[in-house]
């Protein structure tokens, strides 16, 4: 399959065609620039409500596994706890973990 040709631009239509790209990113550092400024104020107010920034970060991660990957990412862990001599805890809601 041969690759279809560029079309050629005129010296005005390229001119348009960069103007509407960078337009394009300068919307786009905006828009990331109010997502960071919103994610900074959340995680603050977690912090103000006695919540801490490192367990949410990796409990959300943690949600947007697979389930049977976020499975066996537990059990492997547990694994290696136990063959370190480290205590594998059981769940603080009351129920044994699997790898207990």
């Amino acid at each position: 399959m041969a690759a279809k040709p560029k079309p050629v631009l005129t010296d005005a239509q390229f001119g348009e065609l960069v103007r509407s790209c960078l337009k394009r990113l300068d919307d786009i550092d905006d828009q990331l620039e109010a997502v960071r400024t919103a994610r900074k104020e959340l995680y603050a107010e977690a912090k103000a409500r006695g919540l801490k920034k490192r367990y949410l970060v990796e409990v959300h991660a943690l949600m947007k596994l697979d389930p049977e990957k976020r499975d066996l990412s537990d059990r492997e862990l547990a694994r290696y706890r136990k063959a370190a001599g480290i205590e594998v805890l059981t769940d603080l809601l009351g129920e044994p973990s699997e790898a207990a």
